[in-house]
């Protein structure tokens, strides 16, 4: 009840904010019509950022409708469908397969000129998730991704940061398993070492960035088919089983008890996504480090995801042009966005002092170049599900490691078969 509360709270608060200006203003204007998902940490810094662009210009004029997480997509698709459309959308990279199979999303680069957008200021690991046969279909806004949060106060008194405040782990899984024991030793009875949530998504994202890891791995779906019936798979999900165990990460850890395990202090480490950054630092008394995913295998390597902007098609070429410069706009702005925790996607901005001073962030902002995205394909979210289902499964014990490879091969490659694929 109280979230829906608040929820419902802060449509108001983005309706209010976002009334067009004076009508002397709007009528010499263009008005846009923007859409996003977000929500919790990213909906206030995204409102300002919208906000201070009205304010900054007189010619374009955007008002952001905010939608809840579970109605954004299917809202979104029956908006392509029907032809009634918003001016320029987030849709995530992992959704541009399935969304530009609707023939929909318009080639940003016929008015990437006319915008004053230049493609290479944009991280090329996460531009080129936003480029399906050779059509630019988004503007890359972020890369979010998996990284590790550390308890200082645990870790320090465990021995394991050095002068720094830098993690001292070993190489190798042995290295990663033993760091995690050694930090057991130290820990109340009531704190464990290792707190990802094992209900939701995080131990197929977690397996997902240490298969990205290993050599000849990596690869989910290939050519329409299931692509991890092999060694590097069950490789990277032994160490899951390990984890569990050997007693280092907890079973049945649901969604919200797993973030606040570690926001309260009853984990000492924990991976989870950049966004965290922010609900963590709403805790004045958790002293904790940031850092990318351990270098567990072969390669650096993690599991990530990004904020896009998509153009659906319209006729108007100015509205187009409008959209697009609102979007680049956006992006020179990333420090801002940052404060979400997300990492901006224009090199520039990673570079510059504003985004360095910000606490935490700089830290995991490499992470840009070794994100492993998903493949393209327009049942990748239903093979996510699947996936996610099953690997939830084996960690409550219901699967051992060859059990869930096979199911989910079986199974992915089921949902695959359903229609041919575009991408």
């Amino acid at each position: 009840m109280r979230n829906n509360l608040k929820l419902f709270i802060l449509f108001l608060v983005v309706n209010i904010a976002l009334i067009p200006r004076a009508y002397s203003t709007i009528s010499k204007s263009i008005d846009l019509i923007y859409w996003t998902p977000f929500s919790g940490g990213d909906a206030r810094p995204m409102l300002n950022i919208v906000n201070a662009f009205n304010q900054s210009q007189m010619d374009i004029n955007v008002r952001m409708k905010l939608f809840a997480w579970t109605k954004y997509y299917p809202e979104l698709i029956s908006a392509m469908e029907s032809g009634k459309v918003p001016d320029i959308a987030i849709v995530h990279s992992s959704k541009l397969g399935e969304m530009a199979s609707t023939g929909m999303i318009s080639d940003i680069n016929i008015i990437a000129k006319s915008a004053g957008i230049h493609w290479d200021n944009f991280s090329e690991n996460t531009l080129k998730e936003t480029i399906i046969n050779d059509k630019h279909l988004a503007i890359p806004l972020d890369t979010h991704a998996l990284i590790m949060f550390y308890n200082k106060t645990y870790l320090k008194k465990a021995g394991l940061l050095d002068k720094n405040e830098n993690l001292l782990m070993k190489s190798g899984v042995e290295g990663f398993i033993s760091f995690l024991k050694a930090l057991k030793k130290t820990l109340p009875k009531n704190v464990a070492p290792f707190g990802s949530p094992t209900n939701n998504d995080y131990p197929f994202w977690i397996w997902y960035a240490l298969y990205s890891q290993i050599k000849g791995g990596g690869s989910y779906i290939v050519n329409g088919k299931a692509a991890f019936n092999n060694a590097p798979a069950r490789k990277a999900l032994d160490v899951l089983i390990a984890m569990r165990d050997q007693e280092l990460w907890p079973e049945k850890i649901h969604d919200k008890k797993g973030y606040n395990m570690f926001k309260f202090g009853y984990a000492a480490t924990i991976f989870s996504g950049v966004w965290s950054t922010w609900y963590y630092e709403q805790n004045n008394k958790l002293d904790f480090g940031t850092t990318t995913i351990p270098q567990i295998f072969d390669n650096p390597a993690t599991w990530g995801d990004s904020h896009t902007f998509i153009l659906p098609k319209q006729p108007s070429k100015e509205r187009q042009v409008a959209a697009a410069k609102f979007a680049d706009w956006v992006t020179d702005h990333g420090t801002e966005w940052a404060v979400a925790g997300h990492i901006p996607s224009k090199k520039a901005v990673l570079r510059s002092n504003a985004y360095r001073k910000l606490k935490h962030r700089a830290s995991y902002a490499k992470v840009v170049t070794s994100v492993n995205y998903f493949p393209k394909n327009n049942k990748l979210w239903k093979c996510n599900d699947k996936m996610v289902e099953i690997f939830v499964k084996m960690m409550n014990r219901e699967l051992n490691v060859e059990e869930t490879i096979i199911t989910a091969e079986k199974e992915v490659n089921k949902i695959l078969m359903e229609q041919e694929q575009s991408y």
